[in-house]
């Protein structure tokens, strides 16, 4: 039985390595490209939203995203609020060189976001066409 015990908590022990105390997230759960893929999604979308602001084909825009506008922006506020906290998180494990494009790039997101939703409340409460 003693032997049994000392397997179970040398099994234990090697696996607690990947979770040390200065790592609060955990390693094997949030991989890192699925966080810069969101990322570069949501910088596409704000330029793609962006473009057609400056271009005047916001119209076409709302049209083509009219059924899909809700879930667009619960997803996008989750994707953001996620990108936020990990940036929080995570900003001492950034190497140097990444730091700032990332606070860049999440704050470009996050003011994204409230501008879309912004212009969606314009929209809603017909102070624009």
């Amino acid at each position: 039985m003693t032997s049994k015990m000392a397997l179970l908590f040398a099994k234990v022990k090697a696996k607690a390595k990947v979770f040390q105390h200065s790592n609060v997230y955990f390693r094997i759960m949030a991989p890192n490209r699925l966080l810069d893929a969101v990322l570069g999604i949501l910088l596409s979308y704000n330029a793609v939203f962006t473009a057609a602001q400056w271009m005047g084909e916001s119209r076409a825009l709302a049209a083509a995203m009219s059924d899909v506008q809700s879930i667009v922006n619960v997803l996008e506020l989750i994707a953001v609020g996620t990108l936020f906290v990990d940036l929080v998180l995570r900003y001492d494990h950034f190497s140097d060189r990444w730091r700032i494009p990332r606070v860049v790039g999440v704050g470009i997101c996050l003011t994204g976001m409230l501008f879309k939703w912004f212009i969606l409340y314009l929209h809603l409460s017909y102070l624009v066409d």
